[in-house]
């Protein structure tokens, strides 16, 4: 008896779904364009920089805070002098915005500091980020930059495509995607509909989670991550080697993509006057370079940076050329906790800025 009932209430259900009556299809429709006219109301600039703490879809998601900060970039009329920190989590946890907005200004160098650094931030990203900053901005650009920078993945291109990780849209993005033969997005400019992919997923968590899962951005050296075990450890160094494609040679033709986004993201800060770019060297375990990477690699590679850097106009700078980084300092291969090599990292990026900036006030 009961497997004839519920045979019958399939029945019922399958007939429902392929032929609905009129009113199912009314409120059907009815709900579905409410949903649709609810995401147009909501889905602005103006409610995404107002709930920018309640929009997170993880605790650390420095993507919202991002998107937050570079649509406020974008309707500012006043220009400040500003210092952009753009790069993935390796300068994220090695630089101390802080720290480096207290020693520029005891250098005769006040900037405000924006922080505009994601976990695994790759160059497309990068370059997503620097064309929204507004072209009334003067100030410096800092760049993270690593051998393992230049390799990028088809799924880097992806992601870059679809948008899942900004809320905001980039021509010279869209412009380099097409140039390099890849899938690119089109900009409609109807925020609602170009940032479709990163907004919705948020604004469901919003939905979920009225309150927000957190109520500021976390400054990550605050986090005290504890040391990687060995044999995570173990697998990154390998990762790590098999992106660097040694050896050099290879490597060199494995990167030419990403040295292709860097030449763009300096040409797009180059066109803007009131801007400079500064390329500083992540930081990477001292312990990794000594027993992996052998010197003739680590020698080619910093002449092929300087080499890049007097080509495309910008400063470089690699903090371990001055100091010996701490191992103890390291929780993996590429991330610090603090400590000495970040408070030296730091207070040597002020240095290298104070120089950037004197060398364009005495060559504008």
């Amino acid at each position: 008896m009961y497997t004839s009932r519920v045979r019958a209430s399939t029945l019922v259900f399958c007939r429902g779904i392929y032929k609905p009556s009129a009113l199912s299809l009314v409120v059907c429709g009815a709900t579905v364009a409410a949903c649709i006219a609810l995401y147009f109301k909501i889905a602005t600039p103006q409610f995404i920089i107002e709930n920018t703490p309640r929009l997170a879809t993880y605790d650390g998601d420095d993507d919202i805070f991002i998107t937050s900060d570079i649509l406020r970039l974008r309707h500012e009329t006043t220009p400040q002098r500003t210092v952009y920190l753009v790069g993935d989590s390796a300068l994220r946890e090695v630089v101390m915005e802080h720290q480096l907005a207290i020693e520029l200004k005891n250098a005769g160098q006040a900037h405000r500091i924006m922080d505009l650094r994601s976990g695994g931030q790759t160059l497309l990203e990068s370059l997503a980020i620097i064309d929204n900053i507004n072209s009334i901005s003067s100030g410096l650009v800092v760049l993270g930059v690593s051998a393992r920078t230049f390799h990028l993945e088809k799924t880097d291109y992806d992601s870059a495509a679809t948008g899942n990780r900004r809320g905001f849209t980039s021509s010279a993005l869209s412009d380099f995607l097409i140039a390099s033969g890849k899938k690119s997005f089109r900009i409609t400019g109807v925020y609602a509909i170009d940032n479709f992919h990163f907004l919705l997923p948020r604004l469901i968590e919003h939905w979920r989670a009225p309150e927000g899962r957190i109520t500021k951005r976390v400054a990550h050296q605050e986090l005290h991550q504890p040391p990687q075990p060995l044999s995570e450890l173990t697998a990154s160094i390998q990762e790590y080697i098999r992106e660097l494609s040694l050896p050099f040679e290879n490597f060199e033709k494995r990167s030419r993509n990403g040295l292709a986004v860097l030449q763009a993201i300096a040409e797009n800060v180059n066109r803007n006057n009131g801007l400079d770019l500064l390329l500083i060297e992540k930081p990477l375990n001292p312990l990794f370079i000594h027993q992996y990477l052998p010197d003739s690699f680590v020698q080619k590679y910093q002449h092929l940076m300087t080499k890049i850097a007097v080509r495309l106009n910008v400063s470089y700078l690699n903090p371990v050329h001055h100091f010996k980084p701490d191992p103890a300092d390291f929780t993996d291969l590429i991330h610090v906790t603090g400590g000495v090599t970040a408070m030296k990292y730091t207070s040597l990026l002020a240095e290298g800025i104070t120089n950037a900036r004197n060398q364009q006030t005495a060559h504008p």
